[in-house]
């Protein structure tokens, strides 16, 4: 499911680059990448999902929820065929000797 949401995210190469080396990136390349909307400090984690959660809470339900559901359906099938390619690289991965 990683290299699905990566590669959607950042492209091909840049997936391939990341999940092959096993490189970690610091939070504010992710987020100059657009992995991440925002860095907070450790200690600013808990107040600021608390606002962004409110800020969410805010929303008109129901535009909410079909904005959700409409964003949902232009990933699902290629995520759903990314859970069976997933499935069978684990079961391959659990039986190999290797």
């Amino acid at each position: 499911m990683g290299p699905w949401l990566i590669r959607e995210m950042l492209g091909a190469r840049l997936a391939t680059d990341l999940c092959l080396s096993g490189r970690m990136m610091p939070g504010e390349e992710c987020q100059r990448l657009g992995l991440f909307n925002r860095v907070v400090a450790p200690e600013e984690v808990v107040p600021e999902a608390l606002r962004l959660a409110e800020e969410l809470a805010a929303q008109p339900d129901l535009a909410f929820r079909l904005t959700k559901a409409r964003l949902r359906a232009l990933s699902e099938p290629g995520f759903q065929e990314s859970l069976v390619l997933w499935a069978d690289m684990l079961r391959e991965s659990l039986t190999a000797r290797d």
